[in-house]
């Protein structure tokens, strides 16, 4: 892996980090059903009426993950002799305040 000129400290580039870090990928589901019927009971009182209701929910969720637990491969050129060497950073894991 190569880095731009400009990289600071020679840490992996952002394209490393998101090949080599890992994904999340999550499906959720979610199913609700009412049923209802209603029976006019006439012949017994009029105006009588029986009603049923049935409801259901249910969520199916599922996730997949795949990290790589070590640092991402770094690499550095050198242009003299045209050789790379394996560099070893410690990446640090910013999260946005909320």
């Amino acid at each position: 892996m190569r880095f731009a000129a400009d990289t600071k400290d020679k840490l992996p580039t952002i394209n490393a980090r998101l090949a080599n870090g890992g994904y999340t990928r999550s499906k959720r589901t979610d199913f609700n059903a009412l049923f209802g019927a209603t029976q006019q009971l006439d012949f017994m009182t009029k105006g009588l009426s029986f009603t049923a209701r049935v409801a259901y929910a249910g969520v199916e969720q599922y996730s997949r993950n795949l990290f790589r637990s070590a640092d991402p491969p770094s690499y550095h050129y050198n242009p003299v002799d045209g050789s790379y060497h394996s560099i070893r950073v410690a990446i640090t894991v910013c999260r946005p305040i909320v």
